[in-house]
């Protein structure tokens, strides 16, 4: 389970049910290749685009009550986030 930075619920990303994670994130950056992964965060196999013209699409992340999907390999000291660029690795 993930969810996009700004709109997770009181509790952090554990207090929402796995049948609540909703859509995969949007598509962002490059060929629209990558997925937002916060509201100005875009990653994919290109790196990571903070703040840019490639990540004025994940602001609309926001307007989704439901949480959405971060994809990638499971990656961290405890397996529990997802791999969203070379060496990066989202988590709580």
């Amino acid at each position: 389970n993930s969810c996009f930075i700004r709109n997770c619920p009181t509790g952090g990303k554990r207090a929402i049910e796995a049948s609540e994670i909703g859509h995969k994130c949007m598509s962002c950056g490059p060929g629209n290749v990558g997925q937002c992964v916060g509201p100005n965060i875009c990653c994919g196999r290109f790196g990571c685009y903070i703040g840019t013209k490639e990540t004025e699409i994940c602001e609309h992340e926001n307007d989704s009550t439901v949480a959405c999907r971060v994809e990638g390999k499971l990656c961290g000291s405890r397996q529990q986030g997802q791999c969203v660029a070379n060496g990066i690795c989202c988590d709580s």
